[in-house]
């Protein structure tokens, strides 16, 4: 279990740049920008290496999640400024939105939920669906909105660029139109 949750630590904070890297790029930030997210994305994941690796399990994935609710929150922001006149951005935000829920789920949790069998008291969570799952719920509708947000303004950008082309070969002139070997005069 320790290798999974490895992996999950290091994934979390760079699938979290990952998404506000997206929204920075359909918000039409400068791209240093959304270097500058992805590379302290990676700062997290190290960090939470190190956690692991030093024996602090239990102060593991605190971190991540602090990053995930700050990220989702201003990728929240970024998408809103932009406007959602712009295919698939509703989507991109209520993506980030079911994020920031999902982190919020697992911030506010009460400590007896942490614990299982006679140990857990207070906890409004079943414990075989417990507050883990419902995060993880919230964290796979947010892939699937953003993917499909995602989806919608690429399809809607290749229909502009076709639109765009047709309109630039009907202005041709005529000269340039005529593909034929002829002599000009």
């Amino acid at each position: 279990w320790l290798f999974a949750w490895l992996m999950a630590l290091i994934i979390l904070p760079l699938a979290s740049a990952s998404c506000l890297g997206t929204s920075l790029a359909y918000g039409e930030f400068a791209a240093g920008w959304i270097k500058l997210v992805k590379a302290l994305g990676v700062v997290v994941a190290i960090f939470e290496v190190f956690l692991c690796l030093s024996n602090r399990i239990d102060e593991s994935g605190a971190i991540s999640v602090y990053w995930g609710v700050l990220v989702s929150s201003i990728a929240c922001f970024v998408v809103f400024r932009r406007g959602f006149s712009v295919a698939g951005l509703c989507l991109i935000f209520s993506g980030n939105v079911l994020r920031v829920a999902g982190y919020i789920i697992l911030m506010i949790v009460p400590p007896g939920c942490k614990h299982v069998g006679m140990h857990r008291f207070n906890c409004p969570y079943p414990e075989e669906f417990n507050h883990n799952a419902i995060y993880h719920l919230f964290i796979a509708a947010s892939v699937l909105a953003i993917y499909f947000g995602v989806d919608a303004k690429f399809t809607k950008a290749k229909e502009i660029a076709y639109w765009e082309e047709l309109r630039r070969n009907e202005e041709k002139s005529p000269k340039e139109k005529d593909r034929r070997c002829t002599l000009a005069w």
